[in-house]
């Protein structure tokens, strides 16, 4: 889709020039589209405000043949929860006004966690690609910010195809030199490091987070809160969210409220560069 990265970036950077960038991260005090998780305790205690609404890209993204794009969305954990499944897809739908269809794969509870989870899921994503496109998706979304199974889902499937993390970094190098990643394990995502380059600072995780399944424990969002303190304080000028499970819980507008600096969402992120393509 993108020669290289330094076509990836002028593409973010074109698109940006066309549109209003303030919806690209949540703005100080507001959640998304979602709503997030209200009312839950965060930082010093305070309770988490109810949500605002974001404003909407203008007009929904339409196929050649005039009807509204339908996204295809695959969540790497898997759930038979309808609300965590269709989460990321109402997001998606709030912001970008595209029709979703979420689909999960089986048997892998903890998601995407290590290098032996990802080789397992690889499969699976595949054919979960093939699935929506047989049903009518005109982009697939991958929500995981390793990207698993990308390049294979572009050689399985004849319409576009974007990661979460390629999508994360490429949108967060437009409002940061310093960028700190906020994941669930020690060392950012391939695709976010590569991206990122020199540009990343620091990576950290939550307190005894290792799966995404962590985070929506009930303090998750606390313990997620102050790790990306520590970013701050590590000097940074931008949060790149390197696991979509952050997006579940909300935390993009929580981050950005309390720490006042960019926190870019990969969800939303993703959402962009499908935008871009379909245009």
């Amino acid at each position: 889709m993108y020669a290289d990265l330094d076509d990836l970036r002028t593409a973010v950077r074109a698109f940006l020039e066309r549109h209003n960038g303030g919806w690209l991260f949540e703005r100080r005090g507001q959640v998304d589209a979602a709503g997030g998780l209200r009312g839950r305790h965060v930082g010093d205690g305070s309770m988490i405000s109810e949500a605002e609404k974001v404003p909407k890209e203008p007009g929904p993204v339409q196929s050649e043949g005039g009807e509204v794009a339908m996204l295809g969305i695959i969540r790497v954990l898997s759930t038979t929860d309808p609300d965590v499944l269709d989460r990321h897809g109402k997001i998606l739908k709030e912001r970008y006004g595209y029709e979703t269809l979420s689909a999960c794969i089986p048997d892998q509870p903890n998601g995407i966690y290590d290098d032996a989870s990802e080789a397992e899921a690889v499969p699976k994503i595949v054919a979960l690609a093939r699935e929506l496109a047989e049903k009518g998706a005109t982009a697939i979304f991958i929500s995981c910010a390793s990207d698993p199974g990308l390049a294979e889902v572009r050689q399985a499937v004849r319409v576009p195809v974007v990661g979460a993390g390629s999508a994360v970094a490429a949108v967060a190098l437009n409002f940061g030199e310093r960028v700190g990643v906020l994941g669930i394990r020690d060392q950012p995502p391939r695709p976010v490091a590569r991206i990122l380059g020199d540009r990343l600072v620091a990576c950290v995780r939550p307190a005894g987070v290792t799966t995404t399944r962590h985070l929506l424990e009930p303090d998750g969002q606390q313990r997620a809160l102050a790790a990306a303190r520590d970013l701050v304080a590590a000097g940074v000028d931008t949060v790149a969210l390197a696991c979509t499970g952050l997006v579940t819980i909300g935390m993009a507008p929580i981050l950005q409220r309390e720490l006042g600096i960019p926190v870019v969402d990969p969800v939303l992120a993703g959402g962009l560069m499908i935008r871009y393509v379909l245009e």
